[in-house]
């Protein structure tokens, strides 16, 4: 698929379905039965994992470890 308007490829699915995996990898159980808290955790896990890959000096507050 491409969509020159619409800005789409086959690499932006690749993408977005590795950046799932990913999510639901941190999360590790069905998004429908977790708890809103751990969804915005794992969430917030791969935007900073996405962060380091991309070389990214600092995250937004919203997705630093509340820890």
């Amino acid at each position: 698929m491409n969509s020159t308007p619409a800005g789409l490829s086959l690499g932006e699915a690749d993408h977005a379905k590795r950046a799932a995996e990913r999510f639901l990898s941190r999360l590790g159980t069905n998004p429908r039965d977790a708890p809103v808290s751990d969804i915005l955790g794992a969430q917030s896990a791969v935007a900073r994992e996405a962060a380091g890959r991309l070389g990214l000096n600092s995250v937004h507050r919203s997705c630093r470890s509340r820890a």
